[in-house]
């Protein structure tokens, strides 16, 4: 394609190394792990998968609890996310 990337990896946590790319104008395309709604969105893949796999096993099921991972929030929002759409399709998804 002709595209060149260069990838500069700077900083010790997540936190300093996005503000030294910010500052030093380094991050011509940035994408937030955490708060970008697409990366959010294609997390919650888990949740509608962890939906698909549970839904068979439903049955007289009147409340039920999923515990999820949180690290910087993505796959949490995005988990949390789809599974409450789903809770328009069973009732034990509260």
């Amino acid at each position: 394609l002709g595209v060149q990337t260069q990838i500069i990896i700077s900083g010790t946590t997540f936190d300093e190394s996005k503000k030294l790319a910010m500052a030093e104008n380094q991050a011509e395309f940035f994408i937030d792990p955490y708060g970008n709604p697409q990366v959010v969105a294609g997390q919650g893949t888990v949740g509608l998968e962890l939906f698909r796999q549970l839904l068979p096993l439903l049955d007289g099921v009147t409340e039920l609890t999923l515990i999820a991972p949180i690290g910087g929030g993505g796959l949490l929002a995005g988990t949390a996310t789809a599974l409450r759409m789903a809770s328009l399709w069973h009732p034990a998804f509260q």
